[in-house]
Formats: structure tokens, C-alpha cells, sequence
């Protein structure tokens, strides 16, 4: 009696999700923290007008990466009245 073989299963080791998942999240959470200290910036200079270039300046964003990410984040843009 020989040995049984075993199917071979695919490997879980090194997938995409599971190299990316923590990065990810670390990332997520640093962008939070980024836009909460834009939006507290918004609410102490409400009496300005808003300049995104220099709100994404001041946490190393992109004007537009800051918005999109705002917007998932808030629901709304910020809009000058």
C-alpha cells in the first residue's frame, strides 16, 4: 500500500488581499487623520475663503485626492458661500 495522494490546494499565502489588507488600513486611517486636521483647519479659518491647493498642500495631498477622499469621508464638499 502506497502513500494516498492529496489534492493540491491553492496556496493562501501571499494573495493580494492578504499583502495589502494592513498597508491599506494604515493607509485609510492616516488619510482620516489628515482630513480631520483639514476640516478642523476649515472650521478655525471659516472667515476665509477656502484655497484647496493650500489645504492640500499643508497635509502632503494632491487638491484632488484631497477632495474625492473629503467627500468619501464627509458626504459633501466644503463650499464657500
Amino acid at each position: 500500500m502506497g502513500r494516498q495522494r492529496r489534492e493540491a490546494t491553492p496556496a493562501r499565502r501571499g494573495t493580494i488581499s492578504q499583502v495589502t489588507s494592513r498597508p491599506a488600513a494604515t493607509q485609510h486611517l492616516r488619510d482620516l487623520a489628515r482630513l480631520r486636521s483639514v476640516r478642523d483647519r476649515i472650521d478655525r479659518e471659516y472667515a476665509q475663503p477656502l484655497d484647496v491647493e493650500a489645504l492640500a498642500r499643508g497635509v502632503n495631498m494632491s487638491a484632488g485626492h484631497l477632495s474625492r477622499q473629503f467627500r468619501l469621508a464627509y458626504g459633501s464638499r466644503r463650499t464657500t458661500t
